[in-house]
């Protein structure tokens, strides 16, 4: 929420994706995304308080990942609820934007990430199919490991004959 004193400091993670994280590819040669080549780990960490809540859909995509070079993002102790929703902590909430993967707040495009702590809220309209957050069917089913964990994932409103899924795992696709 606050940049002061922090570096590649984005106030959203939209603008974090776009920004592909603020890593500096050219420095490696490699093409923008591409961790593996790169050999890195992109991290969002979402610190500090919040008194305003992030609105802005996004998905995770044009990104190389690897089991070692993956996407991580995460709620630091100061930014993380505490088991319930908390508007003093940071939150995610939109009606999703329409990537080819229907309406999700979060879409990932992405074999190897992590998300962990966040608070994300579905606002249903319009007779949608949606999701809190929505892996792609373009995500490999074999060489791929996506971890979701600590999350509270909330749907505002429904009406009838909306679908509305917390996480969504499209056809092909194995929980553990």
């Amino acid at each position: 929420q606050d940049c002061t004193g922090y570096q590649n400091c984005f106030t959203s993670l939209f603008a974090w994706q776009a920004a592909f994280g603020g890593i500096n590819f050219a420095s490696s040669s490699c093409a923008v995304g591409d961790l593996v080549c790169a050999n890195k780990v992109a991290v969002a960490k979402i610190d500090g308080m919040w008194n305003f809540t992030d609105t802005i859909p996004f998905i995770i995509n044009n990104w190389v990942t690897g089991p070692n070079n993956y996407i991580k993002i995460y709620t630091t102790q100061t930014a993380r609820h505490n088991g319930k929703w908390n508007n003093s902590a940071y939150r995610l909430e939109s009606q999703g934007a329409d990537g080819g993967i229907y309406y999700a707040v979060i879409g990932i495009n992405a074999n190897y990430l992590k998300i962990d702590g966040l608070q994300i809220q579905l606002d249903i309209c319009c007779g949608n199919t949606s999701q809190g957050i929505t892996v792609s069917n373009s995500v490999s089913t074999t060489n791929s490991e996506i971890i979701i964990s600590n999350n509270i994932i909330r749907t505002l409103s429904a009406s009838l004959g909306d679908y509305n899924y917390g996480i969504r795992m499209m056809s092909g696709h194995a929980v553990k």
